[in-house]
């Protein structure tokens, strides 16, 4: 057996021709052609785009074997039709390829059959105008080759494309021609037998392999070949059964399937629907009369088909059936049965919203009866703002059997508000589901709740007042409104600028004042009525007319070794007259050590920086200072002690810092590295921008987890430069200098 391939293969390197791979034409014509007498002539050949080669298969039987050939181009096509071909076969004998057990370097050649097919513009056209009467193939083979004339426009007269009118129109027409021919070579072996391109050898027999070879009859050098090499055995290579997927809808199904077979062998796909389960008959009915194929150009790996139910309670099963080059077809796949789902084709509509009593609402809606059976289930939605969508939080009522469609009561207290939005929402069996239209209705409600009762108040010593009130019992409430009055018969000014729900309000009185202030209350219910006036508060101010100033805060402490230096916030209060600063050691007394009164213009600076040199006297230990804030009186004094150890600290080195600005997030984001060694307490981040001077902007824990720490200003202005610097605070108690400024413009 060995011996015999050897042969063989010998035999074909002897041949002078050039092997092409044996392919066939798709019939998708990429190549372009045309018919014109004076395309044919011998001159013209030359003139073409270069001859392509021919594309060969074959299909063994039992008795015969089928051969189909193309022409790569549409060079290599006219001139096939001019000239013809000629079709050679070798035989070799199976029983001279296996020789006795005796070696011997003598075998019988093959036995050469020429068959020549003449050019099919020399046939007579009768023949394939009787079969166009039953093969609509034959009469596009016609069309294409004999038809007068095929029109293309390209540009209107005048245009600047009419110059290429002609050029182009050869072209498309040459394409055309050429890729029809192949439409009907593909679709119909006997139209391609009769147009040349096809060949049924019958003359065959068992025991011996037959080669074959296909070539144009012309005398140009430029003539490829194509060769088959058969054993003459019914070699259908049938893919295996896929599963071809099939997704059912209301009325319809979506079939899709993997384009993965021999392409170069199948021209398309049957599809073919068959009546599943006891009430099926089995029996399949073919769906497209021509081969379904992909008509845009390349592979593509997936192809899907669409087809109409002709009811959704039964069962189908479809299979796909694939048609090759020689009218074989084959199964390729088949579905799992199912059936078309009736989806909801319908959606609610209110018809009316009304007040059955004091307490209910009936909702009368309609539904279309005969989609009754495909409703799983009704849910009722009510919302409060126009367009606004219902959602999980809007559902009043969720499970409404599907049989009740004409009325339905809800409590008015179930409901959030007197004025709503009602939705009636369709779930159909499969989940799909639809809204209706919104149907508002408002509540009629001319009744007013009650006065608020039980006013009173209690007020801090810095002004701060709070208000408190009686709940009402009204179960319509909406809130509270809160008016103030200088005087018992005075206007009521409105201070709440919208309806407040809990019973408690805070204001601020003015310590500089002595006269009463009145406060009245009235309650507000959900469709808008308000109460009358409750009985009037009178609230008077009884603190003096000049109060402690407020507190100020320290911004950090330097320690040396024989001196402190103490930085403050200076108070803002407008009964502030000066500081007094403090200090004693852990056993000593308190001692004065300076006194900062307040200017005569009354201005005053942000901070004041003090530094202290320790006594010769003090002892190491704690050290204790006491800044007192004081105003007109002795007695108006506010004091803030502050203690440290008093031991010497290096200086710790602030780091540079990291500007980012982001417009389109509009913040600045500032970022840092801790100092090394040094555990850290406190953050202090300062900012100060072309109008504004250094102000603190947040004072911040430290992020342990993270190496860089990340600060964002959100509350910046474009169009603006800002700078930041930064201190810190030690977990020892040191503190470190403040960084340089570091700028960026936002």
């Amino acid at each position: 057996m060995v011996r015999g391939i050897l042969t063989v293969l010998m035999f074909l390197a002897a041949m002078p021709c050039a092997l092409s791979s044996q392919r066939t034409a798709s019939g998708s014509g990429h190549a372009e052609a045309g018919l014109e007498t004076s395309v044919f002539s011998e001159d013209s050949l030359h003139a073409e785009e270069s001859l392509k080669g021919l594309h060969l298969v074959g299909r063994d039987q039992d008795t015969a074997v089928l051969l189909r050939w193309a022409a790569g181009g549409h060079g290599l096509w006219m001139a096939a039709m001019q000239k013809g071909f000629v079709l050679e076969r070798y035989a070799f004998d199976t029983a001279a390829l296996h020789p006795a057990p005796d070696y011997s370097d003598t075998m019988p050649p093959p036995v050469k059959k020429l068959v020549r097919i003449p050019p099919f513009l020399a046939m007579d056209t009768t023949v394939l105008a009787g079969m166009a009467a039953d093969d609509a193939y034959a009469a596009l083979l016609g069309e294409a080759v004999f038809s007068p004339e095929i029109r293309f426009t390209l540009g209107d007269a005048g245009s600047g494309l009419s110059p290429w009118k002609a050029i182009s129109g050869k072209l498309q027409e040459k394409a055309v021609r050429f890729t029809l021919a192949n439409l009907a070579y593909d679709r119909s072996f006997p139209v391609a037998c009769v147009g040349t391109m096809g060949y049924r050898d019958t003359s065959v027999q068992p025991g011996f392999y037959y080669l074959y070879r296909v070539y144009v009859d012309s005398a140009f050098d430029e003539n490829d070949t194509a060769l088959y090499f058969s054993r003459l055995e019914n070699r259908v290579l049938v893919p295996p059964l896929q599963v071809l997927d099939a997704e059912y809808g209301d009325g319809f199904v979506e079939l899709s399937w993997r384009n993965r077979f021999d392409a170069s062998l199948l021209v398309g796909y049957f599809i073919e629907r068959a009546e599943a389960g006891p009430s099926g008959d089995g029996r399949y009915v073919r769906l497209n009369d021509v081969p379904y194929t992909a008509l845009q150009e390349g592979k593509t790996a997936r192809m899907s088909y669409r087809d109409s139910l002709p009811s959704n309670t039964q069962e189908y099963v479809y299979r796909l059936v694939g048609r090759d080059l020689f009218g074989l077809e084959t199964v390729l796949a088949k579905s799992r049965a199912g059936h078309g789902k009736d989806l909801l084709a319908a959606i609610p509509c209110i018809d009316s919203v009304y007040a059955l009593d004091a307490g209910n609402l009936a909702i009368a809606w309609s539904f279309p009866d005969g989609q009754e059976d495909r409703l799983a289930k009704m849910e009722l939605y009510a919302t409060h703002s126009p367009g606004q969508l219902p959602g999980p939080e809007h559902l009043v009522e969720g499970e409404i059997d599907k049989r009740e469609r004409h009325i339905f009561l809800i409590e008015i207290s179930d409901l959030e508000s007197y004025s709503s939005y009602f939705y009636l929402r369709a779930i159909g069996k499969y989940g799909e589901s639809y809204f209706s239209l919104p149907f508002f209705y408002q509540m009629i409600d001319s009744l007013p709740p009650a006065a608020p009762e039980g006013l009173a108040y209690v007020m801090d010593e810095n002004g701060r007042m709070q208000l408190s009130w009686t709940p009402s019992s009204e179960t319509d409430l909406a809130g509270y409104r809160v008016f103030l009055s200088n005087s018992e018969e005075g206007e009521p000014v409105q201070l709440t600028s919208s309806v407040l729900r809990d019973t408690v309000f805070s204001d601020t009185v003015s310590l500089r004042t002595s006269q009463y202030f009145y406060y009245r209350v009235v309650a507000e219910d959900k469709t808008g009525n308000m109460s009358g006036f409750s009985n009037a508060l009178a609230v008077k101010n009884l603190r003096p007319r000049k109060p402690v100033p407020a507190l100020f805060a320290l911004q950090h402490c330097r320690r040396y070794q024989d001196r402190v230096k103490l930085v403050w916030y200076n108070s803002m209060s407008p009964y502030l007259k000066g500081f007094r600063l403090y200090h004693k050691s852990d056993t000593a007394q308190w001692v004065e050590v300076a006194d900062f009164p307040l200017p005569a213009s009354g201005e005053i600076a942000d901070t004041t920086a003090f530094v202290f040199k320790y006594p010769s006297s003090v002892l190491p230990g704690l050290q204790k200072f006491d800044i007192v804030a004081y105003g007109s009186g002795e007695a108006d004094t506010a004091h803030a002690p502050y203690c440290f150890e008093d031991r010497y600290l290096p200086e710790a080195k602030t780091p540079a810092l990291e500007l980012f600005a982001d417009r389109e997030g509009r913040f600045v984001q500032v970022e840092w590295k801790n100092p090394e060694g040094r555990e850290v307490k406190r953050i202090y981040l300062y900012r100060s921008s072309g109008t504004d001077s250094l102000r603190l902007l947040g004072a911040l824990a430290p992020q342990t987890e993270l190496s860089w720490q990340v600060c964002v200003d959100k509350r910046v202005k474009m169009n603006t430069y800002y700078q930041y610097c930064l201190q810190f605070e030690f977990a020892d108690g040191s503190w470190s200098e403040y960084s340089r400024f570091y700028g960026i413009e936002y």
